[in-house]
């Protein structure tokens, strides 16, 4: 019975130890979740159930009807008659509500830390580009230059591509502004939620000439990750038990 309780001590002591140790490890940025636009479905997917981080709906603001001129069934399609007249500019886009939007709410309890956002897209006859800057609802946008995220830029191009919004270290991001320079800012404690916005604006006003969006996820961290958190208190059970 002695080498028995020794034992199961023991192991209490290393099983704490190494649970310890691997919180102390750096974690990977894992995805968190995704809008996949399926049946042009503004529903999110949640990678992580239960985590205490939960998405929005996708929102397409005043934007036109997104899944006409022949859209296909899994992307939105924004053509440059969905931008409306004199809309062509990051103030009259906000302004009027041109944006794609989504937020994210972080439980009491829980934190997140945000590695980047990613845009799969094809274009087709882009006329000149497709662009957008991106904001938040952590530095607003009230000056617009200064509290850009990143710029966006789209050209013409049949292959699935990918645009990469770095939240880690935004300073590396094209356009970033003054604002902006630390990620430490989508670094979030809950309870809190966050929103990102993206004016993209197209004054061609041709149908012909359009963007689909086909997948948006989001990258990060929650911390810490409900697993852990979970062995973390079993390894403290017993090691509160071996000092009885």
């Amino acid at each position: 019975m002695f080498t028995s309780h020794v034992c199961r001590s023991g192991l209490a002591v290393l099983g704490a130890a190494g649970l310890m140790g691997a919180m102390a490890a750096p974690v990977s940025a894992a995805l968190l979740g995704s809008y996949t636009f399926e049946n042009h479905s503004l529903a999110p997917t949640d990678a992580i159930p239960n985590d205490g981080i939960t998405f929005s709906d996708f929102s397409v603001g005043t934007y036109g009807d997104l899944t006409d001129n022949n859209a296909p069934s899994g992307a939105l399609r924004l053509a440059g008659n969905d931008t409306a007249a004199g809309k062509d500019n990051t103030a009259g886009a906000m302004s009027s509500g041109e944006y794609f939007s989504f937020s994210i709410t972080i439980d009491s309890g829980a934190s997140l830390d945000l590695s980047s956002i990613e845009i799969d897209y094809t274009a087709t006859n882009i006329f000149n580009l497709v662009t957008a800057r991106v904001f938040s609802s952590v530095h607003g946008f009230d000056h617009l230059a200064n509290d850009t995220i990143t710029q966006l830029s789209i050209s013409t191009t049949a292959t699935l591509s990918t645009l990469t919004i770095d939240l880690d270290n935004p300073a590396s991001n094209p356009g970033v502004g003054a604002n902006v320079n630390d990620g430490a800012s989508f670094d979030l404690t809950g309870p809190t939620s966050i929103t990102f916005y993206f004016p993209f604006l197209d004054d061609s006003n041709v149908d012909t000439r359009y963007v689909d969006f086909h997948e948006i996820r989001i990258n990060g961290v929650v911390v810490p990750e409900p697993a852990v958190a979970s062995l973390l208190g079993v390894g403290a059970l017993l090691l509160r038990r071996r000092r009885r």
